[in-house]
């Protein structure tokens, strides 16, 4: 029997497909790697039974077919020491960004519950924008 992956592994393997290097990608170079880094070696199927190891794995495989997998070099150690800080304070910025909605969502799905709102009723879709045209041709 399969050995499932701990959420520690999952961090691991997540963390392994977004530092990959290599010009391509497939899920056995993923699984080989995984071997070397968990000591056994996860079958595609098991990776791909998670959602944010294939979400991974995606946005890896597109980042390496638009070109966006290639390091740029900075010209000077300050430049890269302004780009690090700078982008240092934007994942703080985006993590506390997502702290507040992760608590929003929270009051919101104690109100949901309070008011007795279901998951369909908040997965309605949006109604039709009207803008009040007419479908009728000018003349």
């Amino acid at each position: 029997m399969a050995k499932k992956i701990t959420k520690r592994e999952k961090q691991i393997i997540i963390d392994t497909i977004l530092g990959w290097s290599d010009s391509s990608i497939t899920w056995e170079e993923v699984c080989d790697e995984c071997q070397t880094v968990l000591n056994h070696r996860p079958s595609r199927q098991t990776l791909s039974y998670h959602k944010e190891i294939v979400d991974a794995f995606k946005s890896k495989k597109n980042g390496i077919k638009n070109g966006k997998n290639k390091l740029k070099r900075p010209s000077s150690l300050s430049i890269a020491a302004d780009t690090i800080f700078r982008l240092e304070s934007d994942c703080y910025r985006l993590e506390q960004e997502n702290k507040a909605l992760k608590q929003q969502f929270v009051f919101w799905q104690y109100n949901a519950y309070k008011y007795g709102i279901t998951e369909q009723q908040l997965n309605e879709p949006l109604p039709p924008v009207d803008r009040g045209r007419t479908d009728r041709k000018l003349i």
